[in-house]
């Protein structure tokens, strides 16, 4: 069994799990699944002592958004840790993720229904884990499915 400690970064916060899943307007809620007895107080704890996974987090999202932009990639502004890479296509993003996967990235083609039409992706997500030479391994990957595809020249 467990019990649900909400951390909502905006939205309604009498909103029900499921609407901040799958709403649109939730997009920035986080929600945080606490094992029961594990005192909240501790969890919260926990998650505040992680301020040196949160600074490589960002760092690791700087270095993949700047690289990418500097070999000119579309991506979406922000400082977030997921970074869209628009393609506009949903036969495009097909093929750029199909040509990642080859060269050893994993990546997920967004289209629509799942965002408007003219506005398909590929959806990459950093994490802290990474490291600057995985990093930098995927933007190669990058680079090369993007010329191959005539994305980037």
């Amino acid at each position: 069994m467990r019990s649900k400690v909400t951390v909502v970064g905006a939205g309604n916060v009498g909103a029900t799990a499921a609407q901040r899943i799958f709403d649109k307007g939730y997009a920035d809620v986080v929600l945080v699944d606490i094992v029961e007895g594990l005192p909240q107080g501790k969890a919260l704890d926990m998650l505040e002592g992680q301020g040196d996974l949160r600074a490589r987090l960002f760092r690791n999202a700087r270095h993949f958004r700047t690289k990418m932009a500097a070999l000119g990639f579309d991506l979406l502004p922000g400082e977030h840790p997921i970074i869209p890479v628009m393609l506009g296509d949903a036969q495009l993003a097909q093929d750029m993720a199909a040509a990642l996967n080859e060269r050893g990235v994993y990546v997920t083609a967004f289209s629509f229904p799942v965002v408007p039409k003219g506005a398909d992706r590929i959806r990459t997500q950093m994490s802290a884990a990474h490291s600057l030479a995985q990093l930098d391994r995927a933007i190669d990957a990058f680079a090369d499915a993007g010329r191959a595809l005539g994305v980037i020249q």
